[in-house]
């Protein structure tokens, strides 16, 4: 059943520095769900210094001047999952950091996947070309330029379970056909980049791939238990399997996480590369967000 949490604006600004250093998140992030919240004719009696309120910037500022709450739908299903897990991990209802995870769950529960653009058709050529086809691409680049020469004696191709075809036997036309391809719709410089887009973004080791919202939950979430006794690690940049746990049940809760491909053991190792990798969130982002060719100009045509 869908109910309406209510969020006193005090306990908003008490968390919003550090929902600002572990996740990213500032208060133009929320612009809709403030909106929804303030009432509107508070706001024109603080607006009138202003002709026009003409940008986000400015309506966050004088609704922040009138707001009491913010009003927030979730399920109640759900958020009883949420409480369980805080008992279970014994993380006080009173904290700071409860107040960050309670708004992190009514949050998610509001939002949607962002995409490229609205159209469903290219959206969904987005996402077939950013899960499916690039991570195809990195490794096809790699293979092709792998070598001592620029390009091979001979290639092999084979179509399904047909035996493999012999080419490029006299003139490497088949290598040259697909390194022009790759440079427009992968555009990666070398083999150093695709290799790290490879193990950043697609390998294997770490799980299921991930987008720049579960990386930055699973930072968020993990920088955040190491403000908290009894789940922060006791060495730096180090990762339990505790801590992994908890943000394994808490992002599944989310469905930040799907929770069919969610494992402890891959979260662990995941934000193991992560928190000895980088060094802030920005970094972070940076290296897990999905990546397009910017050299090509075909509009939404990725491939």
């Amino acid at each position: 059943m869908l109910r309406t949490a209510s969020i006193p604006v005090d306990l908003f600004l008490d968390i919003e520095p550090q929902l600002k250093e572990f996740y990213g998140i500032n208060r133009n992030d929320l612009f809709d769900i403030i909106q929804q919240s303030v009432d509107s004719n508070k706001i024109k009696e603080v607006s009138k210094p202003y002709s026009e309120i003409h940008k986000a910037n400015d309506f966050m500022e004088c609704a922040f001047k009138v707001l009491e709450s913010i009003y927030i739908q979730y399920d109640d299903e759900r958020l009883d999952k949420f409480e369980t897990l805080c008992n279970k991990y014994e993380i006080d209802e009173s904290s700071t950091q409860h107040s960050i995870l309670l708004f992190l769950f009514l949050l998610s529960a509001q939002e949607e996947r962002e995409y490229l653009t609205a159209s469903e058709e290219a959206e969904t050529a987005f996402w077939q070309y950013v899960v499916g086809v690039r991570p195809e691409m990195l490794r096809l680049y790699i293979a092709l330029h792998n070598g001592k020469t620029e390009y091979r004696k001979s290639a092999r191709i084979a179509f399904g379970d047909c035996s493999p075809i012999k080419v490029d036997t006299m003139f490497p036309w088949l290598q040259m056909a697909i390194d022009d391809y790759l440079k427009k719709y992968l555009g990666v410089k070398d083999i150093a980049e695709a290799e790290h887009e490879l193990n950043t973004i697609y390998n294997k080791k770490v799980g299921a791939k991930l987008d720049t919202k579960e990386a930055t939950y699973m930072w968020g979430t993990y920088h955040l238990l190491q403000t908290i006794e009894g789940l922060k690690s006791s060495k730096p940049k180090s990762v339990t399997n505790k801590q992994s746990e908890f943000i394994t049940e808490y992002l599944s809760i989310l469905n930040v996480l799907d929770s069919k491909y969610a494992e402890a053991k891959t979260v662990r190792v995941r934000l193991k590369y992560f928190v000895t990798t980088y060094d802030t969130l920005d970094e972070l982002i940076q290296n897990t967000r999905y990546k397009t060719s910017p050299n090509n100009k075909g509009g939404w045509r990725y491939f």
